[in-house]
């Protein structure tokens, strides 16, 4: 399945993601950028590592294969607000 939904139940993990780099002591611009490249990861050369584990996915609705990129830039936006916390 593709996220092509903005939001997803994975946006309370980005969030949580956000909250705890603050937290951890990263920078802003430090997390922003680990979010972003892990986003480019999962949908790019992570993405068979991510089908492998969908079996075991609580919330998969078929076989994933990706994100959209509103879902991708809904999980940044959602890690930014974490870390606004």
């Amino acid at each position: 399945m593709t996220e092509f939904d903005a939001v997803t139940p994975y946006t309370l993990v980005h969030f949580t993601a956000g909250y705890y780099a603050r937290k951890f002591g990263l920078s802003f611009g430090q997390h922003l950028v680990a979010h972003i490249l892990f986003e480019i990861a999962e949908n790019t050369f992570a993405l068979p590592l991510f089908q492998r584990l969908d079996p075991y996915d609580p919330f998969s609705q078929g076989p994933y294969m990706g994100d959209s990129l509103a879902n991708s830039v809904a999980d940044v936006l959602a890690g930014v607000i974490g870390y606004s916390f």
